[in-house]
C-alpha cells in the first residue's frame, strides 16, 4: 500500500499571518463607528449630569437603546 501525498498547486502561497493580514474599509469603518458611539454616549452622560435625575436618565437611555 502506497501513501499519496497532497500537493499545492505551484501558484498557491502560503496562508498570511493575522499580522500580516490587511485592514481593510470595512475594518475601520466599524472601528471608526465603536469609537463615535462611545465618544458620543460620554459626552451624553457628562451633559446629563446634574439637570436631570439619574432614575429618570437611565429609563430615557434604556428607551433609546430599545428603539
Amino acid at each position: 500500500m502506497t501513501l499519496q501525498t497532497s500537493q499545492t498547486p505551484f501558484d498557491a502561497k502560503p496562508p498570511m499571518a493575522a499580522a500580516e493580514a490587511p485592514v481593510g474599509k470595512t475594518d475601520f469603518a466599524l472601528y471608526a463607528g465603536v469609537v463615535a458611539s462611545w465618544s458620543l454616549s460620554w459626552y451624553a452622560i457628562i451633559l446629563q449630569l446634574g439637570t436631570v435625575a439619574p432614575e429618570v436618565s437611565l429609563v430615557w437611555r434604556f428607551l433609546l437603546a430599545s428603539a
